[in-house]
């Protein structure tokens, strides 16, 4: 009998190839029903059905995705976006009575991962690495506080405590003299002075915000598989480039650190399921964890790329199934790709 899965955020650029790994799956025959609010996503020509759905910030968002859960009998829903996880771990219960297993963290748990403010402060209260941070929630000490970072480090970060993706980060140096963009990133670099002309009115509408020293690479991504605090399944990927987003390539690696620190993160915040945590390194060589984000990296295909079977071993969990041990960890580069399909006419914009 074929296990359905429901992905949503299937929009993502290698969210196609995500759902061409299920499907090949050697351990388990998987039907992908995925769903995304944009009708053209092109993971719709990949998965076995494809809806579409309204945004995860929107009212009703939740009971959608269950709908759609019923209606192909999905054994399990797995959120792709930060606002989906939010959305749906609400409605948890309603999941759960219909035998249907939401890959979310408890709401006790959430609440530490969505505002990094209470990430970095549980972080730091379990004697974590984070980069040196403050908390800003009034308009009037926003500029006192990056001055005040800016004298000490030369650059700085402000973002906001909620948020996803690189979107509303702006980095503030000393040394930058005109407005600039990280290559392919939703970073912004400027200086002081364009800071407060054209971004701290948006700032300060998106309060409170953390302001933080910068850091620097080699940056870690770190697939975490884990129940309830017990890491299943782990991969470290290093990044090619350390502030690069969209995904830009990475080399699946082993640092004890890493991995060290990545096991101490999943016991802290008892995480469950594919969790990514995000590191970086400071000015003085040491890493410093950024983002804990409770649902799979988009870069996640590139660890199945590299031999490491974790989207088969998400679904042997969800299944209650053991999995397998791996001896051999390879040292590999990874990086991704466009290519083409063929599609049939009547599936077209033209031929509809």
């Amino acid at each position: 009998m074929s296990y359905k899965i429901l992905l949503t955020s299937a929009g993502g650029r290698l969210s196609p190839e995500m759902i061409k790994l299920f499907k090949n799956s050697d351990r388990h025959k998987i039907t992908v029903i995925a769903v995304d609010c944009d009708r053209e996503a092109s993971a719709k020509f990949f998965a076995d059905y494809f809806e579409v759905v309204p945004r995860g910030t929107d009212v009703g968002f939740a009971d959608v995705i269950l709908s759609i859960c019923m209606k192909y009998e999905v054994n399990l829903v797995i959120p792709c976006s930060d606002e989906e996880v939010i959305s749906l771990s609400e409605k948890q219960q309603k999941f759960s009575k219909q035998g249907i297993v939401l890959a979310v963290p408890p709401e006790d748990i959430l609440e530490y991962l969505i505002d990094k403010s209470k990430t970095y402060k549980l972080l730091n209260k379990k004697g974590l690495p984070t980069p040196t941070w403050k908390i800003v929630e009034k308009k009037e000490e926003i500029l006192d506080k990056v001055k005040g970072f800016l004298n000490q480090f030369g650059e700085c970060v402000v973002k906001p405590t909620k948020g996803r993706g690189g979107r509303g980060v702006y980095i503030i140096s000393n040394n930058t003299p005109e407005f600039s963009h990280l290559n392919d990133a939703r970073d912004i670099i400027i200086d002081f002075n364009v800071f407060c002309s054209e971004y701290l009115n948006k700032v300060q509408e998106n309060l409170p915000i953390i302001v933080m020293e910068r850091l620097m690479g080699p940056g870690y991504d770190v697939d975490v598989l884990s129940i309830d605090g017990k890491v299943k399944r782990m991969v470290p990927r290093r990044r090619f480039i350390s502030s690069g987003t969209p995904f830009k390539g990475s080399l699946i690696c082993w640092p004890e650190e890493v991995i060290n620190l990545a096991n101490k993160v999943a016991k802290s915040f008892k995480l469950s399921w594919l969790t990514d945590l995000d590191l970086m390194t400071d000015r003085n060589g040491n890493l410093q964890f950024t983002e804990i984000n409770p649902r799979p990296s988009g870069g996640v295909v590139s660890s199945i790329a590299a031999g490491i079977p974790i989207l088969d071993d998400f679904i042997s969990i969800a299944k209650k199934e053991d999995i397998p041990n791996l001896n051999k960890k390879n040292i590999v580069a990874v990086v991704p790709y466009t290519s083409t399909m063929c599609i049939p006419k009547e599936l077209t914009p033209e031929g509809k």
